[in-house]
């Protein structure tokens, strides 16, 4: 029989709860280093779980290759020991075949966590943004990492410094704006408490304007002049990860970006659109190590081999993201190329043990 759709189901259902199992342990990991991290507030015990749980989930584009590798690996190595895979054998499957389901069904998969999951990911968390800065004004300012991003008006230039970034590009923390003249020459300096994103333009709060002279004036509110969207914010500060494939890809069409808010757009799209077949990489690679037939000893070591060829694959990608998104690499080949890569180990390791 060419088909068998009920050893191909069996197989992929397997697989795919194999695979959501190690994503679980995973994502659980990653909440409890949020819990430590400071995040869980028992006054607001609700929103800080929400927000452990969203934060946790925004490393799945990262962590899901590696899961799925694990998973399948752990699966593939239960069935060959309780000998399953012999008796799918036996009726007439090859490797080849038992992989095909499966690895269509990771394509699936893959489109789903592309396109549908990562999308309501960062619906939750702008939502529960939004819920905080309703909350209280003061929790909504952020904190952190110093943040740099151009401005400019004609031939005037500003540079905003900020102690922190709120996650949807809206809300800078401490700011500080150095001006620049159209004549060149430095204009006035501008302090302020927060500044905040609205209708396309910055509005510095609470702050102080010192002019060349040393002369300094109040203010409660300032509008920078200037037009920027958030989402050129977001992209200006790498944080393509907070936007949705969909909307980087309506500001790819407006085409209004920066070389480098292009090329962090432009890699963040390629990630998504190539993770499935980073996926099908995975698991060609688990098959490879874990489907041989063996008549003595324990799949441990072919495990080991496994996890090793799946962390060079996830440090190539990372590696490959960075230069991708800085503009050092081509996006479509720095995403494209390490799920390529993993395909290409696949195969050519599942040759060796199959076919020697």
């Amino acid at each position: 029989m060419l088909w068998m759709p009920r050893l191909s189901f069996h197989l992929s259902r397997r697989l795919v709860a194999g695979s959501l199992y190690a994503l679980t342990i995973l994502l659980a990991l990653i909440g409890v280093i949020e819990i430590f991290t400071g995040t869980l507030n028992f006054a607001d015990l609700w929103r800080s779980l929400a927000q452990i749980g969203l934060n946790a989930s925004s490393w799945l584009l990262d962590i899901l290759p590696v899961g799925v590798l694990v998973g399948c690996m752990l699966t593939l190595s239960s069935m060959q020991e309780h000998r399953e895979l012999i008796v799918m054998k036996a009726t007439g499957l090859s490797v080849w075949r038992m992989a095909a389901a499966p690895a269509i069904t990771m394509v699936v998969f893959g489109v789903i966590v592309s396109f549908l999951v990562d999308p309501l990911v960062i619906a939750g968390q702008r939502g529960l943004d939004a819920s905080r800065q309703s909350a209280t004004e003061e929790a909504a300012i952020p904190s952190g990492g110093e943040h740099w991003l151009g401005l400019e008006d004609g031939d005037a230039r500003f540079h905003i410094r900020s102690r922190g970034m709120s996650r949807d590009g809206k809300t800078l923390g401490r700011t500080s704006v150095f001006s620049v003249e159209e004549s060149g020459l430095p204009g006035p300096l501008f302090t302020a408490r927060y500044a905040t994103l609205e209708n396309n333009r910055w509005v510095l709060h609470d702050g102080t304007q010192t002019s060349r002279l040393g002369e300094t004036e109040p203010f409660e509110e300032l509008i920078l002049p200037g037009f920027v969207s958030v989402e050129r914010v977001r992209l200006a500060q790498g944080a393509g990860s907070s936007m949705s494939y969909f909307e980087i890809m309506q500001q790819l069409r407006i085409g209004e970006l920066g070389d480098t808010q292009r090329a962090v757009a432009q890699m963040r799209v390629s990630r998504l659109e190539a993770l499935p077949l980073l996926l099908v990489g995975a698991l060609l690679i688990a098959f490879a190590v874990t489907a041989g037939y063996r008549r003595t000893g324990t799949p441990g070591v072919n495990i080991l081999h496994g996890i090793l060829l799946g962390f060079v694959v996830y440090v190539l990608t990372s590696l490959a993201d960075r230069a991708g998104s800085a503009g050092v690499l081509d996006t479509a080949f720095a995403a494209w190329g390490p799920a390529i890569l993993s395909i290409v180990i696949g195969v050519t390791v599942l040759l060796y043990v199959e076919d020697g």
